[in-house]
């Protein structure tokens, strides 16, 4: 059975892969507006989504360098500052895993992940979607 699943993983990975590549190379191609309709039938937050993910690596090391020594000097765990920036999903788990000082404190790190974490990260992903939105709305008018 996961061999069955792997397959399928695969084959719908190739066919994205081709699509993508179809968009990319020929943008007018029936293939490449079809793979562009696919992705934005997913939702209007995927795109962005998407971003933050690739861009986890970086993040991570911005987190780590930059706000975690913050957060140690207000008297927070590192793990606090994973969790704030990166939504559980989208990394900050396994961020405030590699961070905490103790199971504890990343036990309440998760905690702000799943509340706080989540809902900076998609307001502000709301808020930069929408504000292309406004930007096209601006100059039409």
């Amino acid at each position: 059975m996961i061999l069955f699943g792997n397959i399928v993983i695969y084959l719908i990975m190739a066919c994205a892969f081709i699509g993508c590549m179809a968009y990319v190379f020929k943008e007018d191609s029936e293939l490449g507006a079809q793979f562009l309709e696919g992705i934005y039938s997913i939702g209007a937050i995927f795109i962005p989504v998407a971003g933050v993910t690739a861009s986890a690596p970086y993040l991570t090391w911005f987190i780590k360098k930059v706000f975690a020594p913050l957060f140690q000097l207000c008297g927070a765990d590192a793990a606090m500052a994973a969790t704030t920036f990166i939504a559980v999903d989208m990394g900050g788990y396994q961020l405030a895993d590699a961070l905490a000082q103790t199971r504890e404190s990343w036990i309440m790190a998760m905690y702000t992940g799943y509340m706080a974490g989540a809902t900076i990260v998609y307001i502000i992903l709301q808020i930069v979607g929408l504000n292309g939105h406004l930007c096209h709305i601006r100059r039409t008018v």
